[in-house]
């Protein structure tokens, strides 16, 4: 008897499922590509890759332009003791000279190491100093071109470039890369230039690192310029309420569904949740409430479209009266099998 009873429980719970899909009708409905999960953003203006600027950030570069402090190593060779060299360790001041003895000033600023070098040999040459001079210039501490690096980063804090500029992945390079619960926007502030016959102002864009290290967007690799200011935002979230089995806040590192939501969240409480009345609650960039209607069960049949969430949307799975009734019916009843003897059976279930 608890055999055959336990029989129909299961056979009846297994033609659920067919007659939920012969409701179903129409053609399945395709899911369209991702939108860009901030579509409104002042863009990076530069691809620095398509320059071929590929080195590491940390690479000196011989076509370095000095700057104020930084540090510069001339050697000379010694005239008077063959074989000799002349070491002087100079900073570079900040008229963006040099003072070497017995020349005076030579300009380093905007010029590069080779360049100071020759200008070097050529004022020994004109002073009467030496015919034949051999002459050396290395940049030995870089400190003119600093930027500075806020937010979820390994390592916040100035970095000094030892290029002319970087991009967008060096500069978090310096850094460390990016420390947990990192976003996947990057704001870049740029200060307005001071540098004569440059009027370019002050300006604010955004890197989407998604778009760049996962879908191949070079474009994302902004230029990185001397004084720049990297801000590494928190990963925005979405909500999940209801009836799911864990309902809370989670960080967007991906584009991200409905469907794919709730699974993250363990699914639907089947016998409380309406899964065909769920909805999500989106606040638009001007502040409309937007309420999008999801029917769970046609998404999983492809019937009706999967949704890409956006960052702070809240999807919400209401109860259900009449499964609930059902359930609360069955236990019910469950108990009472119990007590009449058949809680074999039962526990079969």
């Amino acid at each position: 008897m608890a055999r055959r009873f336990r029989g129909w429980v299961l056979a009846g719970l297994s033609i659920c499922p067919l007659l939920l899909a012969s409701c179903a009708s129409g053609p399945l409905a395709r899911r369209p590509p991702p939108p860009p999960l901030y579509p409104n953003r002042n863009v990076p203006p530069v691809d620095i890759f398509a320059s071929g600027q590929l080195a590491a950030p940390d690479a000196p570069d011989v076509n370095y332009m000095i700057g104020v402090s930084d540090r510069l190593q001339v050697e000379i060779l010694d005239f008077l003791t063959i074989g000799d060299m002349a070491v002087l360790s100079l900073d570079v001041v900040q008229d963006g000279s040099i003072d070497l003895p017995y020349l005076g000033d030579v300009q380093a600023e905007g010029r590069t190491a080779a360049q100071v070098q020759d200008a070097i040999s050529e004022q020994l040459i004109e002073g009467g100093i030496l015919f034949e001079p051999v002459v050396s210039v290395t940049v030995v501490e870089y400190r003119s071109r600093a930027i500075l690096l806020m937010g979820h980063v390994s390592r916040p804090g100035f970095y000094y470039l030892r290029r002319n500029s970087t991009n967008l992945l060096g500069a978090l390079a310096l850094s460390g890369g990016l420390s947990t619960g990192a976003g996947t926007l990057v704001e870049i502030r740029r200060p307005a230039r001071t540098v004569p016959g440059d009027t370019s102002e002050a300006e604010v864009f955004h890197a989407d690192l998604l778009a760049l290290i996962k879908e191949g967007t070079m474009a994302e690799n902004a230029e990185i310029l001397p004084n720049d200011v990297l801000y590494v935002a928190e990963a925005d979230s979405y909500y999940l309420s209801g009836f799911v089995s864990s309902a809370g806040s989670r960080p967007i590192t991906k584009p991200i569904t409905v469907l794919e939501a709730v699974a993250a969240a363990g699914g639907f409480r089947y016998w409380e949740a309406s899964a065909t009345e769920a909805f999500i609650r989106r606040v638009d960039e001007v502040g409309r409430l937007e309420i999008i209607e999801v029917d769970l069960f046609a998404m999983i049949e492809g019937t009706q479209a999967d949704v890409w969430l956006r960052p702070n949307d809240h999807i919400q799975v209401p109860q259900t009266t009449a499964r609930f009734l059902a359930w609360e019916l069955w236990n019910l009843l469950k108990g009472r099998f119990v007590s009449l003897g058949f809680d074999n059976a039962v526990s079969g279930l």
